[in-house]
């Protein structure tokens, strides 16, 4: 059912997917978010991912991911090693199913940002985002429905939507490895443990 209208959902538009490079910079691990411009076709202005959508001339989702990371941001797929897959997010309004892909990058990546997809790129550190004053719970009017919205406030960004789904997915994983203490310190072989281990286990 469409949570908006409480009809039967339309079927997916397309599938797509998504990368969320990590890297460190000075020993904290980043988490790369990009701001799409006002001249893209769906979710201007709005901050997600690199991706976008599965071509079929692509192998599979990863793939995917990988080359629209490149096309996006200039990030080369030979640099970035799969740490794993996340559960695929449905946006609510378009209809699109995400397929979302952690990678680790050996370090900050030279980004080439594509002018007419990417209005800016935002680095965002692990902690910040794993520390709870950073997570809200709104209400918010979208298309003049009431929902609750998982947001993201990190300095003047609120990360939201399909995103925020996919943060919270990825942050519960970390939260769940063994003998994780609460704002200790991460480093990236933590997040590849942890994403290493099946959901749950």
């Amino acid at each position: 059912m469409d949570p908006l209208t409480g009809r039967p959902a339309p079927p997916s538009l397309r599938e797509s997917a998504v990368l969320l490079p990590l890297y460190e910079r000075a020993g904290v691990p980043q988490l790369l978010f990009i701001k799409r411009t006002d001249r893209v076709g769906l979710h201007k202005g709005e901050i997600g991912f690199p991706g976008g959508r599965i071509e079929p001339e692509d192998a599979d989702p990863l793939a995917a991911a990988l080359r629209e990371a490149e096309e996006e941001v200039g990030i080369p797929p030979a640099t970035v090693t799969p740490l794993g897959a996340l559960p695929t997010v449905a946006t609510v309004v378009t209809s699109i199913l995400i397929h979302p892909f952690v990678g680790r990058l050996p370090a900050p990546p030279v980004l080439r940002p594509d002018p007419f997809e990417v209005a800016e790129t935002i680095e965002a550190p692990l902690p910040v985002l794993l520390d709870p004053a950073t997570f809200h719970e709104e209400d918010w009017t979208i298309r003049g429905v009431r929902r609750r919205v998982f947001v993201y406030r990190y300095g003047p960004y609120d990360i939201w939507g399909a995103t925020g789904r996919i943060v919270q997915q990825f942050l519960e994983r970390l939260r769940a490895r063994p003998g994780c203490p609460p704002g200790g310190a991460l480093t990236l072989d933590d997040v590849a443990a942890a994403l290493a281990r099946p959901p749950g286990g």
